[in-house]
């Protein structure tokens, strides 16, 4: 959860770009709701060795998000590849606790 990360682990991980801003009291998330009861119902899934993470309800519902020091798009790419095929298969074998729907997925 978003509200258990503590403030240096919190602003080291947005140093590299792996978790996301708390929207500013007169950001337009704030003023439209979408930020309501922040930072409850949020998270961030980081791995800081391998420079990925997954984001939980920031501003889409899930965010992959792969960063690289050394400019390796390539090594980045299969990352975050390696992330979708696996998150892909988690949600599909808990398929009956999400919605899902032929037409939309």
């Amino acid at each position: 959860p978003l509200s258990a990360i503590d403030a240096a682990t919190a602003q080291a991980w947005r140093a590299k770009g792996l978790l996301f801003e708390d929207p500013t009291p007169d950001s337009l998330a704030r003023r439209s709701g979408a930020a309501r009861d922040w930072p409850d119902g949020r998270g961030a899934l980081v791995h800081e060795g391998q420079g990925w993470a997954l984001w939980v309800n920031e501003e889409d519902h899930v965010r992959l998000v792969a960063v690289s020091e050394h400019g390796d798009l390539v090594g980045m790419a299969g990352r975050l590849f390696r992330l979708a095929k696996v998150l892909e298969a988690e949600l599909l074998a808990r398929s009956t606790c999400f919605a899902r729907s032929a037409k939309y997925g």
